[in-house]
């Protein structure tokens, strides 16, 4: 199967503006501060524009009707609901000058529902604007006067806009706790609206359940979706949500649910014209039968999707679903059509994606060159795949980082913010003081002594932030250089203790073992992705962490090296047991199976090992770098004959000079010619 994730894409930003303003309240507090005739005219619009039936004209005449004398919360939601309702790249300009005449406005009525309003359409903008950091700075400052709000609709809005852009970050508890407040603030309301509200938050809901991998509880959520659209005659909201609970089923490895699923949501895309998701669900339908090898059955919906992407003009879909075709034509034993095809189409499919939608493409191009018999071609794509998800796992590191440090770094500009607006009003009141100190002496020393309050609180603060920024420098530091998943060393690690690696001085000391380095890539881990999901997968990369750290030595390094691959670096390893050592890390690895819930998966590993130095050469000669580079070769011939095996090369037979050139391009090549003596080692029999 080769497909991409785009049910993200189907989160319409129409629904969030419904979604966020979409609020009538009846609490007598409330209604003090808003027009109800102007209000009413704005859930009758609302509703007719969650349905595509009205125009930005007609919202234009609503606000026409906004004067200063307008009660501040109806001024503050209809302006607002312009504003991010015409928003657009070319005027956002004016989009900032008008929402800051809001929040003026509202800041000068003293109602904090008023204000919070105001600074929702900030955060909005900042987050429109691509200046995320900027957006959780703003956020933070409006989550201050939060708990304060009596409208359940500018409480809805908040922590709907809230849970969105958290959820943007990857911060999905915090999302999630926003989501659930939203939902606390529907359920106080009963109008036309109501409905739809509660559909868009338990979407939200359900969308963060997925991001967090527990997609038992977010189908729990999609099936109550369905349900309450399917009851309420909201039949447009059928495909997207169908949609939705495909994917969940496909990732719980359900697989005839999800085509059913797949299925309704073509039925109901068609009726109302999401072209979008009918071509996904094809796709998705496709990839399906794929995975469980029906090919035939996955050719004729694959050629029904090309003939609908090609009336869309969707030309990236129909790269990919060129490729689909020709994979299913090399599996159906038409290989060199099929091969021809699927090389046409991965060149055109690399030009449109990212890495991280590439890396799946290439894993199936390296199962038809082996369904070909083209076993070169596939291990020259095996380290393609290798490398980019190499690069690909340095990369999520450092997103995560930065994600981090985003965050960190809005949290301490809000509390700058704060301390600021405390100093300024430590300041006020000092000149005001200045000006009464000589008529009542005592107010001066009550003054004095709350200033001095403030300083020491300002110094507690202070050094509260401190004590907080040691401890993320020091996690930082630790995420630097340490799996985040498996808690193992990370390359940078591994990279580090080279650095420090005196060998040649080691070396004169009489007695003294080499070291050696252990390469293994867990076998068929990509099917155990497919079949059993995600989280069973870290569940395995977790359990093959502890099982090498049970192994190992303490005076060892159990690297991730990336995505499947482990690198074991053995320090004063006696040669004559370094394959004995190789055979009880295969076996402790396959023999037990990993469970996972009420299943059981077996899983073995292909490995490639060798001494450092190797052979007895100075490493001046051959490096660590080089060591490591024939250990990988060692192991891809391991994967080539079979896997679930280890491949050590142990002895150089002849001068390093002679097979200097085949030890760093062609391993096969120096072992067919006896240049290399080597161990092949059995893994266990499962």
């Amino acid at each position: 199967m080769c497909t991409f994730k785009l049910w993200q894409k189907l989160i319409p930003i129409l629904l969030f503006i419904i979604s966020t303003n979409a609020y009538a309240v009846s609490a007598s507090d409330v209604s003090l501060h808003e027009n109800a005739d102007i209000e009413a005219q704005l859930d009758q619009y609302l509703l007719r524009f969650s349905r595509g039936e009205s125009k930005l004209s007609e919202l234009e005449q609503i606000v026409s009707q906004v004067t200063p004398n307008t009660p501040i919360l109806t001024q503050t939601r209809a302006r607002g609901y312009y504003i991010l309702t015409s928003i657009n790249p070319e005027n956002l300009d004016e989009s900032w000058r008008l929402a800051m005449e809001i929040l003026k406005v509202a800041e000068a009525s003293g109602v904090i529902d008023a204000i919070v309003d105001a600074r929702t359409v900030l955060v909005s903008l900042h987050y429109y604007g691509g200046n995320t950091e900027d957006a959780l700075v703003e956020l933070e400052q409006m989550q201050r006067y939060l708990d304060h709000v009596a409208s359940p609709r500018v409480r809805y809005f908040a922590h709907n806009l809230a849970g969105r852009l958290l959820r943007s970050v990857g911060d999905f508890e915090k999302a999630l706790a926003h989501f659930l407040l939203a939902a606390n603030a529907v359920r106080e309301t009963d109008d036309v609206l109501t409905l739809r509200r509660r559909l868009f938050i338990t979407e939200g809901i359900a969308r963060v359940q997925a991001s967090l991998r527990h997609y038992d509880v977010a189908l729990n959520y999609a099936n109550q979706l369905i349900d309450t659209a399917e009851a309420e005659g909201l039949e447009n909201e059928l495909a997207r949500l169908y949609l939705f609970r495909g994917y969940l089923e496909s990732m719980l490895d359900q697989r005839e649910n999800s085509i059913h699923s797949h299925e309704l949501a073509i039925t109901w895309g068609r009726q109302f014209g999401a072209d979008e998701v009918v071509l996904l669900s094809m796709n998705n339908i496709g990839s399906s039968l794929m995975e469980v090898e029906r090919y035939e059955e996955a050719q004729s919906i694959l050629q029904e999707a090309l003939l609908e992407a090609q009336r869309q003009n969707d030309e990236r879909t129909i790269h990919l679903l060129n490729f689909n075709l020709s994979y299913i034509d090399v599996m159906l034993g038409n290989v060199g059509q099929g091969i021809a095809g699927i090389e046409d189409a991965a060149k055109l499919i690399r030009a449109d994606v990212a890495d991280a939608e590439y890396v799946d493409v290439l894993k199936y191009l390296a199962d038809a060159y082996t369904k070909a018999g083209m076993l070169e071609r596939t291990i020259e794509v095996l380290k393609e795949q290798r490398a980019m998800q190499q690069a690909l796992a340095v990369k999520e590191r450092d997103k995560a980082l930065a994600e981090l440090q985003t965050r960190y770094r809005a949290n301490e500009q809000a509390a700058e913010i704060e301390l600021l607006e405390q100093r300024n009003q430590v300041q006020e009141g000092d000149l005001v003081n200045a000006r009464l100190q000589q008529r009542i002496f005592i107010l001066l020393s009550i003054v004095i002594v709350l200033a001095s309050i403030l300083l020491f609180l300002a110094w507690r603060t202070a050094r509260q932030a401190n004590l907080r920024l040691k401890s993320v420098n020091l996690e930082l530091e630790y995420q630097s250089t340490h799996d985040p998943l498996t808690g193992l060393l990370n390359r940078r690690s591994f990279q580090a203790a080279m650095n420090n690696h005196q060998r040649q001085s080691d070396a004169r000391i009489e007695g003294r073992h080499p070291d050696a380095l252990l390469l293994l890539d867990i076998d068929y881990f990509k099917k155990i992705n497919d079949r059993s999901g995600h989280a069973a997968g870290d569940k395995v990369l977790v359990e093959i962490a502890r099982r090498l750290n049970k192994v190992t030595r303490n005076t060892d390094m159990v690297v991730r090296w990336g995505g499947e691959e482990f690198l074991i670096y053995l320090r004063e390893m006696d040669p004559g047991h370094l394959a004995e050592f190789t055979e009880r890390a295969l076996h402790i690895l396959g023999s037990t199976p990993v469970k996972c819930g009420h299943r059981d998966l077996v899983v073995t590993a292909t490995a490639g090992f060798i001494t450092l130095p190797f052979s007895g050469l100075n490493e001046e000669e051959l490096g660590w770098e080089r060591c490591l580079q024939i250990a990988d070769m060692a192991l891809y011939i391991g994967k080539v004959q079979g896997r679930n095996q280890g491949l050590g090369v142990m002895e150089l037979m002849v001068d390093f000079e002679q097979a200097q050139e085949a030890l760093e391009n062609d391993l096969t090549g120096a072992i067919e010619k006896g240049w290399v003596r080597v161990v092949h080692i059995a893994g266990p029999n499962v």
